[in-house]
């Protein structure tokens, strides 16, 4: 059986300067680890980021594709990549992923954004427990409906203390993705892999928008996302579990992540995390817990401590200052949230200091 066609679904506004390093990281095949047909879905709604991408794909072929304008869809070919663009009218992300999902060609499909960049191996980390898995021997494995990556962090750890912030946070994300799942060695002797498959019972965590893949099925069985969700990652999630499938997380696959600078921006991605976690069960029903709580919070109490280099003082200080910044996150959180409606549109917000 040959490799089947993957389908990876980039939504970038506004990113003409990050665009071009995510997508090399996806068609390079050498980098990719993926050898096999590949279809790029860019959805952008600006054409300097549309530009952007096509110059990026020109440069690596040696082929220039470069218009002056751009219609609304556009397809380039180049040997086993099928490289296609569509105008976002601006409607919100829901609106320009359900955009997308009409031109999917894939067995698999992949989701990550314009403002990240793929792992060396990471597409081809992402979607190996999505491969023949109807023939798994573990009858969890055969369950799984997609699969998240595994976000790290590209801020310098050396840096800051919100440098340092973003990395003990991937490091207690991490942790806790692991410990609510099982375990599941998959793959032919000698080249097991690792799986965690997401126990509901223990907590649930939604998929990373900054990369996961999902089976074609789940699109096939009438998936679209709700103009007005906030969280697409969450909602798609919630999704795949009331259709009977299991969600899992696969360390390896890596996606490399500029995280916030600024602690008020920092504020605005929790605020609109939590609300878009709160909203879901105004969309769709999930008999399930949809986000971590302060109960939570406090089972990782001591997790800095377990994660900074325990000679560095400059760490050990960071680690204590985290205590009073989640304090005062959790206080500024469930304030923002009483002023919660759930008829919010789900539209692109930026952080600035991630870009």
């Amino acid at each position: 059986m040959g490799k089947p066609t993957i389908t990876v679904i980039l939504t970038a506004w506004n990113e003409y300067r990050t665009v071009p390093r995510a997508i090399v990281s996806i068609i390079d095949q050498e980098y990719s680890g993926y050898g096999g047909d590949l279809q790029l879905i860019q959805i952008s709604p600006d054409n300097k980021t549309l530009q952007a991408g096509r110059d990026a794909v020109a440069a690596y072929f040696g082929k220039d594709f470069a218009k002056p304008e751009l219609p609304i869809y556009t397809k380039l070919q180049q040997g086993r990549l099928e490289f296609v663009q569509v105008k976002d009218p601006r409607k919100g992300k829901p609106h320009a992923l359900n955009l997308a999902f009409k031109y999917v060609k894939g067995d698999i499909m992949v989701f990550t954004d314009g403002d990240v960049y793929l792992s060396e191996g990471a597409l081809s980390d992402i979607i190996k427990p999505l491969l023949g898995i109807e023939d798994a021997d573990d009858p969890v494995h055969r369950e799984v409906g997609a699969v998240s990556g595994h976000p790290v962090p590209i801020n310098p750890r050396s840096g800051d203390f919100m440098d340092f912030m973003a990395h003990a946070f991937t490091y207690v994300a991490d942790r806790y993705r692991k410990d609510i799942s099982d375990r599941v060695e998959y793959g032919e002797k000698g080249h097991e892999s690792t799986l965690y498959v997401n126990r509901p019972a223990k907590g649930f965590v939604a998929l990373s928008g900054y990369l996961y893949a999902m089976r074609r099925g789940i699109l096939e069985s009438g998936l679209k996302i709700p103009k007005e969700a906030m969280i697409d990652d969450g909602y798609i999630s919630a999704y795949i579990l009331r259709q009977g499938f299991k969600l899992a997380y696969i360390p390896e696959a890596k996606v490399n992540v500029k995280y916030p600078s600024a602690y008020h921006e920092y504020l605005l991605q929790r605020v609109r995390n939590i609300k878009g976690h709160k909203q879901l069960k105004h969309l769709i029903e999930l008999p399930v817990r949809t986000s971590r709580s302060f109960v939570d919070e406090v089972r990782y109490l001591l997790f800095p401590f377990r994660f900074i280099d325990m000679k560095s003082p400059k760490e050990w200080i960071y680690a204590i200052g985290l205590y009073p910044l989640r304090l005062t996150t959790w206080i500024f959180v469930w304030w923002k949230t009483r002023t919660f409606t759930h008829d919010e549109q789900g539209r692109w917000r930026r952080i600035e200091s991630s870009k």
